[in-house]
């Protein structure tokens, strides 16, 4: 923005003269005898093309306060205020081509721009805009479309993450849904307990429900239900807002705790069990019988020993899922 200032001189009253010229506009400014030497010059008359566009002293009648001459951006206003207020903000390049009609300026710029212009000022001077009934009106209309707008944005927004939400939500459904269809399988821990469960590929088990048993394998094809290779056997658990695998144990496809058993040093006999002929393995003491527990024999093995402290008696027990269970006592054959 270019403006220069010319013409200063001193009037028969005492009062200094100034005149800025802007964009073709002559402004013509004053300060008063009484006014300290620093003091600025204040806007009485601005002049385009030979006519006076705009006046103080009758665009502004009876007015308390001032006018002042600022510049916002790349625009040179007139600022009509009070030490407090502010009443109008008339930008010197509308003065060619707007015009009052009654009490109410119509051609320049658009209402709303003005508005802004005047909200601008009313911040960079410290003042409290007062505003038209014309402007009030329009600020409510704007407040309220906004209002409205970021509403609306808000309702789209909304409305989104619900089809971003039913989305994912369908997507897991579907994949839940797929991988309980799958056919069960059953492995072995290394301590010989069975286990059964989906089979799951990497984290495919967090789309499942709490309490879902599973059998992580390396692949799964879709396809035809082939698995690859036997991970680990683990329960699906809720822990507060996260899911975790609970009971995580290595697996394999065949039995190998069996086999350890089997090369043991073991001899069965036949006795009477509660009435019924059962084939029992015999063992030389308690110890031997919890070292065939934890090498994996279970589902209801009878094994017995003889009874401590009485040599005629044997005790029978039953191993179930890792517990020794006492069944009955049978006599020593004499």
């Amino acid at each position: 923005m270019t403006w220069t200032i010319t013409n200063e001189t001193t009037d028969s009253r005492g009062f200094h003269l100034q005149t800025t010229l802007f964009e073709g506009f002559k402004i013509e400014q004053l300060r008063s005898p009484r006014a300290s030497s620093d003091a600025e010059f204040l806007p009485a008359r601005v002049v385009f093309d030979g006519k006076e566009v705009w006046s103080f002293s009758k665009d502004h009648k009876n007015f308390g306060g001032m006018a002042f001459l600022r510049e916002v951006g790349d625009e040179l206003v007139i600022m009509v205020s009070t030490r407090h207020t502010l009443y109008e903000v008339v930008p010197v390049r509308d003065l060619s081509h707007r015009q009052i009609i009654g009490n109410e300026v119509v051609g320049g710029r658009k209402l709303k721009e003005l508005v802004q212009l005047k909200e601008l000022v009313a911040a960079a001077e410290r003042l409290e805009p007062l505003w038209s009934p014309r402007e009030a009106a329009l600020r409510t209309a704007l407040h309220k479309a906004s209002v409205e707008a970021r509403k609306a944005e808000k309702l789209a927004v909304d409305a989104a993450y619900e089809r971003e939400r039913a989305l994912h939500y369908a997507k897991r459904d579907a994949k839940r849904a797929e991988i309980t269809g799958r056919q069960r399988i059953f492995a072995y821990t290394l301590s010989g307990d069975r286990r059964h469960g989906y089979p799951v590929v990497g984290d495919e088990w967090l789309v499942l429900s709490a309490g879902a048993f599973c059998i992580s394998v390396t692949s799964y094809d879709t396809k035809n239900g082939e698995i690859g290779e036997l991970i680990e056997s683990f329960a699906v658990k809720v822990d507060g807002a996260r899911k975790a695998r609970h009971a995580v144990a290595t697996v394999t496809k065949e039995n190998t705790s069996v086999k350890k058993v089997s090369q043991q040093n073991i001899s069965f006999v036949t006795v009477p069990v509660k009435g019924e002929l059962e084939e029992v393995i015999l063992a030389s003491d308690m110890d031997s019988i919890r070292r065939l527990r934890d090498q994996g024999l279970n589902s209801g093995t009878l094994v017995m020993c003889p009874k401590a402290g009485d040599d005629d008696r044997y005790s029978v027990f039953s191993i179930t899922a890792g517990k020794i269970e006492p069944v009955t006592e049978v006599m020593r054959k004499k």
